[in-house]
């Protein structure tokens, strides 16, 4: 099977299965915490990866297979399931890339993207008049957005983080997708992520520039980098 791909189409295939790997990778971390999980995400994780890699290295499918179904049965969202078979399927894909296996990195590869496509009909319909780049940057948005939320739960109380620097968190928290503040920040202004406790200061010109403001601004920045950072 090697033989039918040159070194070159090989560097590009690897690069687009682990572009693709990387997005949906994202996309289904900031899914999961949402759903209920068997054992902590974190540990299951960890399992879930380890199983991956021992049906690669011996073929022993049945460890991955038990692990899916215990997390599988409790779910009765189809929007987390499609994310974790996507998720799941690309991580082997790239793992038997990795191994040498082409036939079988592109087996799963198909297979993850199989299952990061499935949409609704009117998420169909809404493809066909979006342009190839309008629909690459809403794919980044789906990422940006919820992580922006996320990053506001942790300032509930004090209210510190202004927009623009949400912005600069999630451009810092999300290297792999070239975000700009200021592309971040537009897309928040037209959105409805931002709370209204931070609206009522924008209202009001409050900024937060205190010195104590500045520095409890300052620490839980720290926190949310700490915390959300992706996992390697």
């Amino acid at each position: 099977m090697k033989q039918l791909y040159n070194p070159q189409s090989l560097d590009n295939l690897q690069d687009i299965i682990e572009n693709d790997i990387s997005i949906q990778a994202m996309e289904f971390q900031f899914e999961a915490p949402k759903h209920n999980w068997p054992i902590p995400y974190g540990v299951f994780l960890g399992e879930m990866l380890r199983c991956l890699d021992e049906y690669v290295e011996t073929g022993n499918i049945e460890p991955i297979q038990e692990l899916s179904t215990t997390a599988i049965t409790g779910w009765q969202d189809d929007t987390i399931i499609n994310k974790y078979m996507a998720f799941s399927n690309l991580q082997l894909a790239g793992k038997f890339l990795k191994a040498n296996n082409i036939y079988k990195a592109m087996q799963y590869y198909k297979r993850g993207i199989t299952y990061k496509n499935l949409k609704s009909t009117t998420d169909i319909e809404n493809d066909i008049s979006i342009t190839p780049i309008q629909k690459h940057t809403n794919e980044k948005k789906k990422i940006a957005l919820p992580l922006a939320e996320k990053i506001w739960s942790y300032d509930k109380q004090n209210n510190l983080l202004l927009r623009r620097q949400v912005a600069a968190l999630v451009v810092e928290l999300l290297p792999d997708l070239n975000l700009t503040v200021n592309q971040v920040d537009n897309w928040l202004k037209k959105s409805k992520a931002t709370p209204q406790a931070i609206l009522d200061r924008y209202a009001i010109q409050d900024y937060g520039n205190t010195r104590e403001e500045n520095e409890l601004r300052e620490q839980l920045k720290s926190k949310i980098l700490r915390d959300l950072s992706p996992i390697d």
